[in-house]
């Protein structure tokens, strides 16, 4: 797979602000107790909306305004971009993408540099990235798997 510069970035960023301003609690929870946060984006990948939005309201601000000298059109191909990888870490989504994902890539004219195809699999690579604890070693697996529990069992 060719990434560009605007990959990257997107890659990168989206990455630093995919759980930004994350309240401990997954998306069941704020549904069910509706949260506000659950009920602005109408009960559809809440946390995952909200750490992209509130991350492009922060860097509204002057000074965290990383976008200011690009091009119009370029900002909103890596904001798209990161919208999109940030809306990739939604679990609920994880089997029925994984299934369109498995299907596609069995297909003859399938080609990850460039396209759908591209988009697809930088979006599964970073969802993969953001679920990747349980490779790590056990003393780190271990810390995850305990706040996992509060969020999930909380």
């Amino acid at each position: 797979m060719k990434l560009d510069d605007y990959d990257l970035g997107a890659i990168i960023i989206g990455g630093a602000i995919h759980d930004h301003e994350h309240p401990g609690f997954n998306n069941i929870y704020m549904v069910e107790t509706s949260d506000e946060i659950a009920v602005r984006y109408n009960d559809v990948s809440v946390l995952e909306n909200h750490h992209v939005a509130s991350a492009f309201k922060l860097m509204k601000n002057y000074e965290l305004n990383i976008f200011q000298l690009m091009e119009r059109d370029d900002e909103k191909s890596i904001r798209k971009k990161m919208i999109g990888l940030v809306l990739a870490t939604d679990m609920s989504k994880h089997f029925s993408e994984m299934g369109k994902y498995k299907s596609r890539v069995q297909a003859p004219d399938f080609d990850p540099s460039s396209g759908s195809d591209k988009e697809s699999t930088m979006l599964l690579i970073f969802h993969m990235s953001d679920i990747s604890n349980s490779a790590k070693p056990f003393h780190v697996v271990r810390t995850w798997v305990d706040l996992l529990f509060v969020e999930f069992f909380h």
